[in-house]
C-alpha cells in the first residue's frame, strides 16, 4: 500500500492520529507500527502539521520502550524529508529527554537518530536544538558503553562542523572549551573508533570554528 502511495494512505493516517488522541487507547502499539509505515510514503508526511507533531510529542511520555522506539523512528523520518523544521522543533525536547532514558536501547536508539539529524539539521533553522544537544553530550564522552561514546563523539564532530565563529559566544563558547578539554583525554581512547573520531577530524573542527 506504500510503495503504490495509494491514494487512501492519507485519509487512513489521519483517522490513525485521531484514534492516538483518544483516552485510554489500548491499540496504540499497532497505531504506531502501522503509522510508522505510512510515513515511507511522501505525500503522508506532507499532511503532518504542528498540531500532529503535538499529539506524537505527548505519547514519548509513554513507558513502554517499543512505543517510544517508533517515535524515535518517526523523527527520523520527519529529518530525511526536509521541510519540517517547525514539526521538528517540537519533538526535539522530547529527543533529548530520551539520552537520559533508564532504558539502555532507548539511549542507544536516541544517539544513533541524534546522529541522523545532524546530517539534515541547519544551524539556521535548529540552533536552539543545536546549543542544548552541545551541553547534552558531555557527560557521554565518559560512558562505559564503547558504542555509545563513538556515537557521542560522532555527533559532537558533526555538531562542531556546522559552528561558525559568529555564533560561538558564551554560553557556547564556554561549553566548547570544555568539551576540547575531554576531546584531547581521548586521544588514547581504549577504542580505537573512539580515538580516530576524536582525533584530528574533531580537532580540526574545533579550529576552525574558532577560525570563521
Amino acid at each position: 500500500m506504500v510503495i503504490k502511495n495509494c491514494w487512501h494512505n492519507r485519509p487512513i493516517f489521519s483517522f490513525i492520529i485521531k484514534t492516538l488522541q483518544e483516552v485510554g487507547n489500548t491499540n496504540h502499539l499497532t497505531a504506531f507500527v502501522f503509522m510508522t509505515e505510512l510515513l515511507q510514503c511522501p505525500g503522508v508526511v506532507a499532511t503532518v502539521d504542528e498540531a500532529t507533531a503535538r499529539v506524537l510529542a505527548g505519547w514519548f511520555q509513554h513507558e513502554k520502550p517499543s512505543t517510544v522506539k517508533l517515535l524515535l523512528q518517526v523523527v527520523g523520518i520527519f529529518a530525511k524529508h526536509g521541510n519540517m523544521v517547525r514539526q521538528l522543533r517540537i519533538l526535539q525536547p522530547y529527543v533529548l529527554n530520551c539520552c537520559y532514558s533508564l532504558d539502555s536501547d532507548i539511549v542507544m536508539e536516541t544517539f544513533a537518530l541524534l546522529r541522523c539529524l545532524m546530517e539534515h539539521l541547519t544551524w539556521q533553522h535548529s540552533s536552539s536544538f543545536l546549543i542544548q544537544l552541545t551541553f547534552t553530550l558531555g557527560p557521554f564522552f565518559e560512558e562505559e558503553p564503547d558504542q555509545l561514546r563513538l556515537l557521542a563523539f560522532e555527533i559532537y564532530r558533526a555538531l562542531l562542523a556546522k559552528v561558525r565563529r559568529t555564533v560561538l559566544v558564551f554560553p557556547l563558547k564556554h561549553q566548547v572549551f570544555n568539551l576540547t578539554v575531554l576531546l584531547v583525554l581521548h586521544l588514547e581512547d581504549v577504542n580505537a573508533s573512539v580515538a580516530q573520531v576524536r582525533g584530528p577530524g574533531a580537532c580540526a573542527s574545533v579550529s576552525s570554528s574558532h577560525g570563521r
